[in-house]
């Protein structure tokens, strides 16, 4: 039986078994700082019964790697969280303001703050979150864990002034060098020699890095041939260009799940949906994903910092060379304009030439400049020696 829906089921492949606090929670919880075999035994945690539980499957599906401040199942709500909050406890790991507030909320007045019969400890450290190495980042900010992995990875270094800005929108070009620094660790983005899109000139300090995403083809760009690098990147956006990457190290699925959120249809809902299923992203609590509304640098952050614990480090895509540089059309060579030639005067007769041709050549010579000078076109009608072989 799976609980938390209420649903019965008879065949395995109905029912996942699900840790109740992510894998990727727990990552970013703590667990990043325990031993394999720490991890291992939290993956494996049988001797707590609300560590692992049966759940149907499509409900897993949409639980993700979510936390109570993101969803909740529909069925026994409370058992769920009591649950969550005993395995946190039990493995040392931290609970973030965001999910401290649902918490506060859902448990201590939805469900009229019940007493919890607390699980044995176990054998691990004590969770420790770093201050994050930015001004204006505190610990309690709820993407403060992946805004310290992103600096720690070397994928931003921030704003001069120390701070980081989370609320900023990333634009396209700082999206490029974001995940080409992820992609390549340590490594300085090639001198840009060429220019890929008309609107990004060699000098442009993202300019090694856009190439890079389009040679990937992570992005093909505008129609009109543009990448607008400082235009802020969509959510919408963001999905397709991290699926494509994925794409890159290994093929994915991108079967449109309309029904996933609210407001996600179309062109984009195959990438959105492959997001969704990962788990590096579960929208917005209303339902929906909001594809057009841009990506903050917090978000940004929390986004990638899932997609490595998805998917862990990356082979970089191959790169393509450059589309060549259009040549211009070459402009045709214009005819020669003709010589005007001497007036001949009425200096032939039809019995000056052997055949039609030859004098309906001769008048087409000289009469758009004297017009019948001969007096070969006797009837004014254009054909001359009309009595000569060959007349039409």
């Amino acid at each position: 039986m799976s609980v938390f829906d209420g649903q019965v089921w008879t065949q395995a492949s109905d029912v996942d078994i699900d840790h109740l606090v992510p894998l990727q929670e727990a990552w970013q919880s703590g667990a990043s700082g325990w031993t394999p075999a720490q991890r291992g035994a939290f993956a494996n945690d049988l001797t707590y019964r609300g560590s692992l539980v049966a759940m149907t499957d499509n409900l897993n599906q949409s639980k993700g790697a979510s936390d109570p401040a993101e969803w909740l199942p529909p069925a026994e709500q409370c058992e769920y969280l009591t649950g969550w909050v005993s395995t946190k406890w039990r493995w040392n790991l931290t609970i973030d303001s965001t999910e401290a507030r649902a918490l506060d909320s859902e448990l201590v007045d939805g469900c009229s703050n019940p007493s919890v019969t607390l699980p044995a400890k176990a054998n691990v450290p004590a969770a420790t979150t770093p201050d994050p190495p930015f001004s204006d980042v505190s610990s309690s900010h709820p993407f403060a864990a992946s805004i310290t992995w992103l600096a720690s990875s070397g994928v931003t270094g921030g704003y001069t002034d120390g701070t980081f800005r989370p609320t900023t929108s990333v634009t396209r070009g700082q999206f490029a060098a974001f995940l080409y620094r992820y992609s390549k660790p340590g490594q300085s983005a090639a001198k840009c020699t060429r220019q890929w899109f008309s609107d990004i000139s060699t000098s442009d300090p993202f300019c090694g890095h856009i190439t890079w995403l389009a040679g990937t083809g992570i992005t093909t760009g505008y129609k009109d041939g543009r990448f607008r690098g400082s235009a802020p990147i969509s959510r919408a956006e963001m999905a397709v260009m991290l699926q494509r990457y994925r794409s890159s190290e290994a093929p994915v699925a991108t079967t449109c799940d309309a029904s996933r959120f609210s407001d996600v249809s179309g062109t984009y809902c195959g990438s959105i949906t492959w997001l969704a299923n990962t788990g590096i992203t579960t929208g917005y609590t209303d339902g929906s994903f909001r594809p057009n509304r841009n990506i903050d640098r917090g978000q940004f952050a929390a986004f990638l910092d899932r997609y490595n614990t998805k998917f862990g480090p990356s082979n970089p895509p191959t790169v393509v060379s450059p589309p060549p540089t259009p040549k211009p059309t070459p402009k045709p060579t214009p005819k020669p304009t003709p010589t005007k030639p001497a007036n001949p005067g009425d200096s032939k007769n039809c019995s000056d030439f052997s055949t039609w041709s030859q004098a309906q050549a001769w008048f087409a010579r000289y009469f758009p400049y004297y017009g019948d000078v001969a007096r070969l076109d006797s009837d004014k009608d254009g054909i001359v020696c009309e009595s000569l072989p060959g007349a039409p």
